[in-house]
């Protein structure tokens, strides 16, 4: 029951971090972190890049939920991907609040 609601939370995440790292990318002086994503998004462009890759990431969390080890590994690897990408989440999302005060300001 854990994976599964870890399993939903990172789809979210993944979700929320693929709409705002594409908000982000809109804003001049941002750039994607990741260096394969980057070269991704050069190849592909930012919005074909970003869903390449979070298809990818849901196909690898479903992977672990239904071959990891009911023996905690699973739920531990779900869990750590749920950090990570609340982290990246909220990484974008501060960005983006910095950077509408910033225009906000300067109209």
């Amino acid at each position: 029951m854990i994976d599964t609601i870890l399993f939903a939370i990172v789809l979210t995440l993944q979700l929320g971090d693929g709409i705002s790292t594409v908000l982000c990318l809109r804003y001049d002086g941002l750039s994607e972190g990741n260096p394969a994503a980057r070269h991704l998004m050069g190849s592909f462009g930012v919005v074909t890049a970003s869903v390449i890759l979070k298809v990818a990431a849901a196909l690898l969390a479903l992977a672990v939920l239904l071959l990891a080890p009911f023996n905690g590994t699973r739920t531990a690897i779900l869990a750590v991907a749920a950090v990570m990408f609340a982290w990246a989440t909220g990484s974008n999302v501060r960005l983006l609040i910095k950077k509408r005060h910033a225009s906000d300001r300067g109209a």
